[in-house]
């Protein structure tokens, strides 16, 4: 679009002037940071006084990792009301795809509106999903006010899918390790196989010579050799 550029920046500064811009989005940016302010205090300097700035960060409340970077709503709330006149919370959960709906208060889990994914003819019924990030909407003027809850849909109006990488990588893992017990196996065969061939070659010699005229003879010469002993022995004895 003509109206469309794009800038490479270093976060958390940006490389534009005061009052820039309607609206301001950072998802999956805040974490990565060590001092989210700065990126919080940057939003509010390039946009307009009425602008809107939408943030994420993954919900600490919910993350098994404790020591992973993450906000508590409560804090979330604070950092961005330093900057802000304004906030609303929401959060993020996976149903069919991305469900946000209103913050509960300090709830991981909430009713939400969902639909099955690829129905032709969708109807929703409540759903309580588990949520990781904590989604905000901040301004210096006041919001209006919206309790509805969102179902997130892809550009050509289908369902997101927020596990399909997800399940990519456990089909990718799980033929990873199918190959390596097929080889496994494969290599426990064939040393099988090389000792059953070693066995084999060690009869057939054993044979051989147990046929050879050399054994016969030494065979011969060792009950012979026997017999001397038992002989000499008697002698000695009487």
């Amino acid at each position: 679009a003509s109206n469309l550029t794009f800038a490479l920046g270093k976060l958390p500064e940006l490389p534009f002037p005061e009052a820039s811009f309607d609206v301001a989005i950072a998802l999956g940016v805040m974490e990565g940071l060590r001092d989210p302010d700065l990126l919080v205090a940057e939003a509010r300097r390039v946009l307009k006084t009425d602008g809107i700035f939408i943030v994420s960060a993954p919900d600490k409340q919910a993350l098994s990792n404790r020591r992973a970077r993450g906000l508590y709503a409560g804090e979330f709330r604070e950092l961005l009301g330093r900057r802000f006149g304004h906030v609303k919370l929401y959060r993020q959960g996976a149903v069919s795809g991305a469900a946000i709906f209103k913050d509960p208060g300090g709830l991981t889990r909430s009713s939400v509106k969902s639909v099955s994914s690829g129905a032709a003819e969708p109807e929703f019924g409540d759903g309580a999903p588990d949520t990781s990030l904590i989604l905000a909407v901040c301004s210096g003027v006041e919001l209006p006010v919206d309790e509805s809850s969102y179902l997130l849909l892809d550009r050509d109006r289908r369902l997101l899918d927020e596990c399909e990488d997800c399940r990519e990588d456990t089909e990718l893992l799980k033929a990873e390790i199918q190959q390596m017990q097929e080889t496994e196996v494969k290599t426990f065969h064939e040393t099988v196989a090389a000792y059953e061939t070693e066995n084999a070659r060690l009869r057939r010699r054993l044979d051989d010579i147990e046929r050879s005229r050399v054994y016969r003879l030494l065979g011969t010469y060792r009950r012979l050799r026997d017999g001397l002993d038992t002989l000499v022995g008697r002698v000695r004895r009487g």
